[in-house]
């Protein structure tokens, strides 16, 4: 697959780095390139956007995904024919316990399948696991270099925010302890686990645990100065892992 370019990402396997941060907001990537130098823009179609810069000499390549599952799924498999080697995902999520708030960071050690698209690759019971490897390098990072407050614990992956029982939801997995939700995570913990790829998830939180959804998630995009440093720590805590 070496020269072969990918149909979705347009990029071959020699164009990127083996080391890959996604993320769901193709601008995130334009924002992620002010911590990089050297950045080359490789490719941009729909939501895919992937960029290339250095972080302390070292090649790393930055490529969103678009929102949910099935388009994280592309961009996996396609990394994957690109022989990537380590994925990190920085994304947004939302809190699910009242004491974890708006500017926290969440690393998933692991995630409710509560999506579809991995649901299509294997059985339910399969976990979504994040890279050992990669937690210990996450751990010795946050511990030395991130300004924000840290969470480790279990996600939940879904695929709508607006369904009609979807408080109900959200209370009934709080309750299991699962401290924050997004719609990406599972899909790259499970679909990297089962190509062989090293991958972990490192969220910074946009809503607070509520019951009303949509307040919250107008909240966010209004807070965008407060959020944009949050993302920055989160992309850091990525890049830092990503060399050691």
């Amino acid at each position: 697959m070496i020269n072969k370019v990918m149909p979705h990402i347009h990029v071959s396997a020699e164009q990127i780095s083996k080391k890959v941060i996604i993320c769901g907001d193709p601008e995130r990537v334009t924002r992620a390139s002010f911590l990089l130098t050297d950045t080359t823009l490789i490719a941009h179609n729909r939501e895919f956007k992937v960029l290339n810069g250095y972080y302390q000499n070292e090649l790393i390549t930055i490529c969103s995904t678009g929102i949910g599952s099935p388009s994280t799924g592309i961009v996996i498999e396609e990394l994957n024919k690109c022989n990537v080697q380590k994925i990190i995902r920085v994304g947004s999520c939302g809190s699910l316990r009242h004491d974890i708030n708006h500017g926290d960071i969440i690393v998933a050690e692991g995630a409710v399948r509560d999506e579809g698209t991995s649901k299509s690759y294997v059985a339910d019971g399969f976990p979504a696991v994040a890279s050992r490897h990669l937690m210990r390098k996450i751990e010795d990072s946050i511990l030395s270099d991130t300004q924000l407050n840290h969470y480790f614990g279990i996600v939940r992956s879904h695929d709508s925010f607006y369904i009609d029982n979807e408080s109900e939801i959200l209370h009934f997995w709080s309750q299991k302890n699962v401290i924050g939700c997004d719609m990406e995570t599972s899909t790259l913990l499970t679909l990297a686990r089962l190509r062989g790829i090293e991958a972990a998830s490192i969220l910074f939180v946009v809503t607070n645990f509520s019951n009303d959804v949509l307040d919250e998630i107008s909240n966010y995009t209004q807070n965008s100065l407060n959020t944009k440093f949050n993302e920055q720590e989160a992309l850091k805590l990525a890049l830092e892992t990503l060399i050691k």
